[in-house]
């Protein structure tokens, strides 16, 4: 019997002691927006452009949940991956 997997969203929101975020994307396209804004000096607004991935890291961390990021990269490492903040700390 085949059922429904589960969306990250709700995975998320299940989990109850850790939740880790894995990132393996260690070049951005030049026409990624972020990318863009960072090349050109505009600042960032993580509530603004990444609302719905905060507003689910809030819920967990408000529950207790501890998230963490795991950044798998290539070496060297771009100047975007260097100096651009996680959005979870």
């Amino acid at each position: 019997m085949l059922t429904r997997t589960p969306t990250f969203e709700e995975l998320f929101r299940d989990c109850q002691r850790t939740a880790v975020h894995l990132e393996m994307r260690d070049a951005y396209m030049k026409s990624d927006p972020a990318f863009i804004d960072w090349q050109a000096g505009v600042a960032l607004d993580p509530a603004e452009r990444w609302g719905d991935w905060r507003s689910i890291v809030t819920e967990a961390t408000s529950r207790g949940v501890e998230v963490r990021r795991a950044r798998v990269v290539s070496t060297p490492v771009s100047e975007y991956v260097r100096v651009v903040p996680p959005l979870v700390a």
